[in-house]
């Protein structure tokens, strides 16, 4: 509603009003108001009578109505843990600032012709909406509900192994986990729920276990695996020594992380 005022008060015996979208009136008071129904810019024209003469004064353009309209898109309501969503506002109007909210943490400044992406690392249901806003406070939100499938689980594993020795892996703290398989980065895989495995293959591994829910969403997990090939060597200084005289042992083993060194050098000492 929009409220108009002649400022010569008391002069004029009566006024007529083009609001400018096909409608006016004619009154002896001072102030009129007025409501627009449509988005778009109109002309004012005021006529003032009085004994026999008249006044007009026309102001173009001068009521700019605006619009907003905060109803957006995504480009999919039901997506896999982690999985991408795209957001996008087609008709925006007049609307030139606002905020995403992502859901109830998650929120960022809205602006016109945005595309916004956003990956889902929480499972359940969310609820995303829009607020926008015009130059002139006109507001409009909107929201929709994205549902997050998935399942989680946790590795137990050591951080180190030797070449050829068996490792166990186990899967802990699932949630929704319907089906899952293990990558050794050797080639092998498992579908145990706590396989033992053999590496002959050195260096850091990427050990992944991949787990599904009922709806096929995949969510692999990865923890690292050093996997060690220790080659025992020692170099023995002055190797012929009289009795009751010392020697020196150097160890020059290959890949030896060790704390603690054990020699048995033959005399059951």
């Amino acid at each position: 509603e929009i409220h108009f005022y002649n400022n010569m008060v008391n002069v004029a015996d009566s006024l007529y009003w083009d609001f400018g979208d096909g409608t006016d009136t004619t009154t002896k008071d001072s102030s009129v108001t007025h409501i627009y129904k449509q988005r778009k810019s109109y002309s004012v024209e005021l006529i003032s009578y009085k004994a026999g003469c008249n006044d007009t004064i026309n102001k173009h353009n001068l009521i700019k109505i605006q619009a907003v309209d905060a109803h957006f898109k995504v480009s999919d309501t039901t997506i896999c843990l982690f999985q991408d969503v795209v957001f996008t506002l087609p008709n925006p109007l007049d609307a030139i600032k606002g905020t995403w909210h992502f859901d109830s943490i998650n929120a960022t400044s809205f602006a016109p012709g945005d595309t916004m992406i956003k990956p889902y690392s929480r499972l359940g249901k969310v609820k995303a909406w829009l607020l926008v806003q015009s130059q002139n406070d006109c507001t409009d939100s909107a929201y929709q509900n994205i549902s997050v499938n998935g399942a989680l689980a946790k590795i137990e594993m050591p951080s180190n192994a030797c070449k050829g020795q068996d490792i166990q892996f186990k899967k802990d703290s699932t949630l929704n986990v319907s089906k899952f398989i293990w990558y050794f980065d050797d080639g092998d895989t498992s579908q145990q729920a706590a396989p033992i495995h053999r590496f002959y293959k050195t260096g850091s591994l990427n050990i992944t276990l991949k787990v599904y829910d009922s709806t096929g969403c995949p969510n692999p997990i990865s923890k690292h695996l050093n996997v060690i090939d220790i080659v025992s060597k020692i170099t023995v200084r002055n190797n012929i020594v009289c009795a009751g005289n010392s020697f020196t042992l150097i160890d020059s083993s290959k890949q030896a992380i060790a704390s603690e060194l054990h020699f048995d050098i033959g005399d059951s000492l």
